[in-house]
């Protein structure tokens, strides 16, 4: 059977039996269960914006070389020389947060599908400066004008 509580709502009897402060603190969780559902929901749309820039970036670069080292490699060059600094091969190998070899194939694949040119340094043959082709500068422009 139900009732209405001191503010006119309808409660049931097992309601009525609890009282008003466990009511209360249902209350409170279903608050912060709703806050939780908002940030999960926030962090769907959010994953779900990463995919769709994904597939973006699927449609500018091989599917081999899709992946974070590669991609995370161009965003440093293009970052770099939007400010004006030169790139070596250890200073992206380094950062790419692989290991060097690693870093190496990747900027050897990166290189050979166009994306990317490495030149012998001037003043020391040891090292080689890295920097984005025409075709590696406006496939990450277009690929960073998705997210505007």
């Amino acid at each position: 059977m139900n009732a209405l509580n001191s503010h006119g709502q309808v409660i049931n009897r097992e309601q009525k039996l609890r009282g008003p402060v466990e009511n209360e603190h249902q209350k409170a969780s279903a608050e912060n269960k709703h806050s939780h559902d908002g940030e999960l929901i926030r962090l769907a749309e959010i994953a779900e914006q990463e995919l769709r820039h994904r597939e973006i970036r699927s449609r500018h670069l091989p599917q081999e070389l899709i992946g974070d080292a590669s991609w995370g490699m161009l965003l440093d060059l293009f970052a770099s020389e939007q400010r004006g600094r030169t790139r070596s091969e250890a200073d992206l190998c380094s950062s790419s947060l692989i290991s060097p070899t690693t870093a190496m194939r990747w900027l050897l694949a990166l290189e050979q599908a166009g994306f990317l040119r490495r030149e012998k340094s001037l003043t020391d043959p040891t090292h080689r400066y890295v920097s984005l082709t025409e075709k590696g500068q406006d496939s990450v422009s277009s690929i960073l004008g998705s997210h505007l």
